[in-house]
C-alpha cells in the first residue's frame, strides 16, 4: 500500500501551483506584449500569483478564464473592478448566477462596445 504524507502532498501542490503561474505568466507576456515588456519574469509571475488569488474570489478557477482575467488586469489596471473608470466590472464579476466564462464574456462585450475604455500601457 502506498502512503502519501501531508508534506509530500503540499510539495506537489506547490509544484503544480508554480507551474500554473509560470504558464500563465508566459501566456500573459504573449497576450499583452506591450504592457509586459518592461516587467521581469519574476515581476510578471508575482503579478499572476497575486491576481490569481483575486480571480478565485470571483470563482474564476479554469486556466483559460484565469488568463482572460489577467489580461483584463494588465490592460485596465489592478483593481479594475473597483476603480471608478471600470467599476462597472465589479458587479459582473460578483454575480453568482453566471459561470466565470460568462462573466468574462460580458466584460469583453462591454469593453468591445466602447464602455469603460481605460487602458494602462
Amino acid at each position: 500500500m502506498l502512503t502519501i504524507r501531508r508534506a509530500q502532498l503540499e510539495a506537489l501542490r506547490r509544484a503544480l501551483t508554480d507551474a500554473l503561474h509560470l504558464r500563465l505568466a508566459k501566456d500573459l507576456r504573449v497576450a499583452c506584449r506591450q504592457q509586459t515588456s518592461s516587467m521581469s519574469d519574476d515581476e510578471l509571475k508575482a503579478l499572476c500569483s497575486r491576481e490569481i488569488a483575486v480571480a478565485r474570489t470571483y470563482e474564476i478557477v479554469a486556466e483559460d478564464d484565469m488568463l482572460r482575467y489577467l489580461v483584463l488586469v494588465v490592460r485596465h489596471g489592478r483593481g479594475f473592478s473597483v476603480d471608478p473608470g471600470t467599476a462597472w466590472a465589479g458587479p459582473i464579476l460578483r454575480r453568482d448566477d453566471l459561470e466565470p466564462h460568462q462573466k468574462l464574456n460580458l466584460i469583453d462585450e462591454y469593453l468591445r462596445f466602447g464602455h469603460g475604455e481605460r487602458s494602462h500601457g
